[in-house]
């Protein structure tokens, strides 16, 4: 195992003559880990040429992990041999996948593909990334939150996409709006893109135009934040809801959700079911683009903290509804507390 600090020195590693088949870059940037993988995935075609780059989901690997075997073995049963990308959101294929990495250790099978695989929920402590940790075969490297330069690189490289430009006070106002996820920033980039229409330029007006017009969105994004522990971008939405005509208890109602919401996962992974499953089941009514920061809400908190954190909401609730108190310097008080509650149990993981 070789463990990298920095991205550069792990595909400096890569391009170097037969790298190790197994690759694997995890953090809590879901995008940048991705585009990551993507990169890597193109160095491994150079020195691989004759093998398809495919991607697996887990489900995928889960329902028959025969042929996935197969697809990157060198008794590939399936013409070209994969260069396999997984998105990995749990560790419900670690032991099938860390078994596979003990074999390729111990020369029981021989990869003629590359497996690749990217998370965001995952930590090191998770049974996966140990087994990279330990197996001879394989390279790992673990990113950190991106810095405020690379997240401005992502925005204007969006905007020269998709052909618009965007001036210096609107890249201030989405990087101090939006959660700091590269595919959150992407995403309201996307928005702003269309809203604009091509060839002209993102500004102020356009994100506060842009923003009344998503009131709903603006409160998940509040909720999001707070259960990831990003303070300041918390506080900052549930300002901009007040600005707009939002009113407090909605807001501690949608608080609420969200820990019953959480609450239930608990419930259902103590019956045996991953969280991964349980939100990516149709029955759960869990919309797409919120599962995967659900996914690493439900690796942040834990059942206990639930419990804590909707006794506050329930409180701040009464507060409300039976004292003089000002709302909005109560819920204040309770989104600070709990999102930096948030924060301390990231940093435990």
């Amino acid at each position: 195992m070789v463990a990298f600090k920095k991205i550069d020195e792990a595909f400096r590693e890569l391009k170097s003559p037969n790298p190790a088949r197994c690759f694997m870059v995890y953090g809590p940037d879901s995008g940048i880990c991705e585009q990551q993988i993507i990169e890597a995935s193109k160095i491994y075609k150079a020195h691989f040429p004759n093998c398809d780059i495919n991607r697996f989901s887990e489900d995928d690997i889960g329902r028959d992990f025969a042929s996935f075997e197969n697809s990157v073995c060198a008794a590939s049963l399936f013409g070209n041999s994969s260069i396999a990308i997984i998105r990995v959101r749990n560790d419900s294929i670690s032991s099938k996948l860390s078994a596979l990495l003990s074999d390729i250790d111990s020369n029981k099978i021989e990869l003629s593909g590359a497996i690749l695989i990217f998370s965001s929920s995952l930590t090191n402590k998770s049974k996966l990334v140990q087994a990279f940790e330990k197996s001879n075969n394989a390279l790992i490297i673990r990113l950190f939150e991106p810095t405020k330069l690379e997240l401005i690189n992502i925005i204007k490289a969006k905007a020269q996409a998709e052909n618009v430009s965007i001036n210096k006070d609107a890249i201030d106002a989405i990087l101090n709006d939006t959660i700091n996820d590269s595919n959150s920033l992407l995403a309201q980039m996307e928005n702003l893109a269309l809203y604009v229409g091509p060839g002209n330029e993102i500004d102020i007006n356009a994100i506060e135009a842009l923003n009344v017009n998503n009131r709903e969105s603006g409160i998940d994004e509040m909720v999001n934040a707070l259960f990831v522990g990003n303070s300041k971008v918390c506080l900052i939405s549930s300002n901009r809801l007040l600005k707009t005509g939002s009113a407090i208890i909605p807001m501690l109602n949608a608080l609420t959700r969200r820990c019953l919401l959480l609450n239930n996962i608990y419930s259902e992974i103590a019956n045996g079911r991953t969280a991964s499953e349980i939100v990516k089941d149709k029955r759960s009514s869990i919309f797409w683009k919120e599962q995967d920061i659900i996914i690493r809400q439900c690796n942040i908190w834990n059942r206990k903290a639930i419990e804590r954190a909707l006794h506050e909401i329930i409180l701040a609730d009464a507060k409300c509804k039976t004292t003089n108190l000002p709302q909005e310097e109560i819920f204040e008080r309770l989104i600070m507390r709990l999102s930096e509650y948030a924060k301390a149990l990231t940093n435990r993981n």
